[in-house]
């Protein structure tokens, strides 16, 4: 994935949301960053426990995984 604005590289999708913060100047409260914070890490334990994105469907991408490890095949909860 490419940020079209510093055509910098990205490897997830926590670092797009990083980048668009920055470019849009964008201030989230404490406890707004805290929320995303505790949702990204969820998720990434999920992701790397289960290889699965998304909660009820699958995701078109991980959240936290490298983009290398292709697109997601099942949602998080079908293992449960």
């Amino acid at each position: 994935m490419v940020d079209s604005n510093s055509r910098k590289y990205v490897e997830n999708f926590k670092e797009c949301v990083d980048i668009m913060k920055q470019n849009l100047e964008m201030s989230n409260t404490v406890e707004e960053d805290r929320q995303l914070t505790t949702a990204l890490k969820i998720m990434e334990y999920f992701e790397e426990k289960y290889s699965c994105s998304g909660v009820c469907k699958t995701g078109l991408f991980y959240a936290s995984r490298h983009i290398k490890h292709g697109k997601p095949v099942e949602a998080c909860l079908n293992d449960f």
